[in-house]
């Protein structure tokens, strides 16, 4: 009669930047092999929903300030190869492709982050009382 694999966690240690704690976790099999694995322990938060929410909204405004960035890189892009000299019909096409992938790119980042935003249209978070000062 075969025996049932052992599993064991022996080993705890803690993700310091991201405050998260892994487990190795040590499962020896009917064959003598030995399998570890890492298992993350993820601790319950303290923040609330309404922070959560505002959090994602706060990446997301983030990630388009970056997005806006690399628009703007690109437009400077295109504005130093047509202002040279000798620049040739060809350098501005291949100038012009790239230009072109990096747009499309952000702007299928853009339904990505609005997609993000859409899941919050119908949430209505308790604000906090203002005081007036």
């Amino acid at each position: 009669m075969q025996s049932a694999p052992v599993l064991s966690s022996d080993r705890c240690h803690t993700d310091a930047p991201a405050g998260i704690a892994y487990c190795e976790l040590r499962l020896n099999t009917n064959k003598g092999a030995l399998v570890i694995m890492g298992m993350p322990v993820i601790t319950p938060s303290t923040t609330t929903r309404s922070q959560a929410i505002t959090d994602i909204i706060e990446s997301v405004a983030l990630q388009e300030t970056a997005l806006s960035h690399i628009l703007n890189a690109e437009g400077e892009k295109i504005q130093k190869m047509v202002a040279m000299q000798d620049v040739t019909p060809d350098v501005l096409l291949a100038t012009n492709k790239s230009v072109e992938s990096m747009v499309n790119a952000v702007s299928k980042l853009e339904m990505i982050l609005h997609s993000k935003l859409s899941v919050f249209d119908g949430c209505l978070c308790q604000t906090a009382p203002v005081t007036e000062q």
